[in-house]
């Protein structure tokens, strides 16, 4: 990501989301499971 707020934004979501984020980097995110295809359609 580009910066630190963006990280959070991303992060933000995928806790919304019921995700774990485990690390945010520029132009991706790692969580620690697989997010269910209903999580993948809620994703913004």
């Amino acid at each position: 990501m580009v910066c630190f707020r963006c990280q959070k934004v991303v992060a933000d979501e995928l806790v919304k989301l019921g995700a774990r984020p485990i690390a945010e980097e520029l132009g991706e995110a790692e969580i620690s499971e697989d997010l269910s295809d209903a999580q993948l359609q809620e994703l913004p």
